[in-house]
């Protein structure tokens, strides 16, 4: 076959490792920079940022047999020898990203197509925004300090502490349940709980609070 035939082929291939480059690339770039780190915390909830501590796997085989030579060269320039970097392997980007691809409702996390739309409308505001300011004044530094990111999606829940009370009161009432609510959590969470039933004004909420408190 042609070459345009395969194109689409080619396509999925480079969608494919590009994806893994950046992710690669964006771990190295937070490996041991408090301020790249910093800001990727602010934009990945932490039950899925945890997984960049997993394990490394085995570094990605590029199909070199699909590209010229010159395409195979600047590859192992600059970015074959990066992924062999032993030493740079504790951030595990690939894991956060294979969450972050999925969907997850757990009384913890709420994951999916609404809360993945709101990060990135948001990181194109603030890129945007930035831009802006670059045109009145070129030697501005990002703000990254202040910088937050409001899942808006998420309104509509009930969180208190960590977890989000419609999500949570179920399993809590689920003798078969497997979730993991760790001992250590409970003690906080029963407080939290507490001083936001107190002043709930909101009548459905504040009967969630009670019912998750019976539950623990």
């Amino acid at each position: 076959s042609t070459w345009a035939e395969s194109f689409p082929d080619h396509c999925q291939w480079f969608e494919r490792d590009s994806a893994r480059a950046s992710r690669t690339l964006l771990g190295h770039l937070c490996e041991g920079n408090t301020q790249a780190m910093r800001v990727f915390l602010k934009l990945i909830p932490k039950p899925l940022a945890r997984h960049m501590d997993n394990p490394m796997p085995v570094p990605i085989q590029t199909n070199f047999t699909r590209l010229n030579k010159d395409d195979r060269n600047n590859i192992a320039k600059v970015f074959w020898n990066v992924i062999e970097r032993k030493e740079m392997k504790r951030v595990n980007m690939h894991a956060v990203f294979t969450q972050v691809d999925e969907e997850h409702r757990l009384p913890h996390l709420v994951w999916n197509d609404k809360t993945k739309e709101n990060l990135l409308t948001i990181i194109h505001e603030e890129i945007n925004e930035y831009k802006k300011s670059l045109s009145y004044r070129d030697d501005l530094t990002w703000d990254y300090e202040s910088f937050e990111v409001e899942y808006n999606s998420l309104k509509q829940y009930l969180r208190v502490g960590n977890f989000f009370l419609s999500l949570l009161i179920p399993v809590l009432m689920d003798s078969s349940s497997k979730y993991d609510l760790q001992q250590d959590v409970i003690g906080p969470l029963l407080v939290s709980l507490f001083q936001r039933c107190v002043v709930e004004d909101d009548k459905i909420w504040k009967v969630s609070c009670l019912r998750a408190m019976y539950a623990l």
